[in-house]
């Protein structure tokens, strides 16, 4: 019903009608009256100069890349202007490229590298395009009831935005901070392991799968820092940084100049846990931590620094989503490579050589890789489906005796 009045009475190749052109005052009166309270419009009428209408494209291309021609930015896709997020996509494609373009040139990455560039942006700009497409249709729908809700959810909204925590939620979504390479690229790796399927001690299975279970529900579920995702924001004080030449205060996201080796010491229930129910785990003190970092930089040369976090930091650690100790690889774009919980050494250095595909120094003794365990355990429903059947049937036998 409101768009009647703008309607041209002429269709297009579709069929749908076309609205017609708007007179200055027409246009404002839309406008205050969907966006600003009476009198509230600084705009003169008079002063607009132009006025057109456009057609909104959603398209994206189906390769990224052809031998050594690559596709960025608007050359990749294209899109409705709702969000702002064309210049965003664009920026964060050639930052994933630019950091592997430079990996293979100056010879610290096999040239294969390259092939993750558009297993990961191809992914990731699809989301985007396909949320941006529904998102338009919405808005510009002519639907009465959606041109209802619009006219009175741009009121509402403005109002709870004051009220809820809704700027968290929409704010990394247009930052593309909350998106992910965490299912589609083999850059994101994640090593865990699994007790020993002998229960003892007892907590690897009690109560209701103990350790086993609680491990399931933590990786399923926690709010956590994943590999794939973008490191979320950290300040740290002077002496939790192996660098010298530091501010005391050192906010490590974002960081932009080489690979971040993060080693997180752990809070003491977590590591204790860890400790009495994992095989052969070492619980490392800061010092040794930072030991092992240096030791870690000093073979792998891409990695341009170390950063150690105490147990004691403990908005940083629940910020990373970390209870025992672990270790994290922060690729240069400022996304999770590696998260290795417990710290493994020669998890590290496989991760740099088969993944990354970097050579490593000669120096370095790599025994064998641990095997990670997969993200479910089925120990824990196996037992106590048992235990559930047994006792189904002794009190069976005991009601009937």
């Amino acid at each position: 019903e409101e768009s009647k009045p703008f309607l041209s009475g002429k269709v297009n190749k579709y069929g749908r009608q076309l609205l017609g052109e708007l007179s200055p005052e027409e246009a404002f009166s839309v406008i205050e009256g969907r966006w600003f309270d009476k009198g509230k419009l600084s705009i003169i009428p008079g002063s607009v100069q132009w006025c057109t209408t456009f057609t909104v494209n959603s398209r994206q291309a189906s390769l990224y890349r052809s031998g050594r021609i690559f596709l960025a930015g608007d050359a990749a896709h294209c899109h409705s202007p709702l969000g702002g997020q064309g210049m965003n996509m664009g920026i964060q494609d050639v930052i994933n490229l630019s950091w592997k373009l430079s990996h293979v040139i100056l010879g610290n990455s096999n040239p294969s590298i390259l092939d993750t560039y558009e297993s990961e942006r191809l992914e990731i700009d699809k989301r985007i395009i396909s949320m941006v497409k529904r998102s338009s249709d919405l808005a510009w729908s002519r639907s009465p009831v959606l041109h209802f809700v619009r006219s009175k959810a741009q009121h509402v909204m403005s109002k709870a935005i004051g009220v809820f925590p809704i700027l968290p939620i929409i704010v990394p979504l247009l930052q593309m901070t909350s998106h992910s390479y965490s299912s589609c690229s083999e850059l994101s790796f994640e090593h865990w392991e699994r007790p020993p399927i002998w229960p003892v001690p007892i907590s690897r299975i009690y109560p209701f799968g103990g350790y086993r279970r609680s491990q399931n529900l933590f990786r399923w579920f926690s709010r956590r820092v994943r590999a794939g995702d973008r490191l979320p924001n950290i300040t740290l004080s002077r002496r939790y940084v192996t660098d010298n030449n530091l501010e005391e205060i050192e906010r490590v996201y974002p960081y932009k100049r080489g690979w971040l080796l993060i080693l997180c010491e752990g809070q003491l229930s977590g590591n204790d846990e860890m400790k009495r129910n994992l095989r052969d785990v070492d619980i490392l003190n800061i010092d040794q931590l930072r030991t092992l970092g240096e030791r870690i930089k000093k073979i792998i040369g891409i990695i341009d620094r170390v950063v150690v976090i105490s147990g004691s930091n403990v908005n940083t650690c629940k910020n990373l989503g970390v209870y025992g100790q672990c270790l994290f690889v922060v690729r240069p774009d400022s996304h999770i490579g590696l998260r290795s919980e417990p710290i493994r050494y020669d998890v590290v250095l496989d991760y740099f050589q088969q993944r990354v595909q970097c050579p490593i120094s000669r120096s370095a003794e790599i025994k064998g890789t641990r095997t990670s365990s997969p993200g479910f355990d089925p120990v824990p429903l196996v037992v106590w489906f048992t235990i559930g059947i047994l006792g189904s049937i002794a009190f069976l036998k005991f009601k009937q005796s």
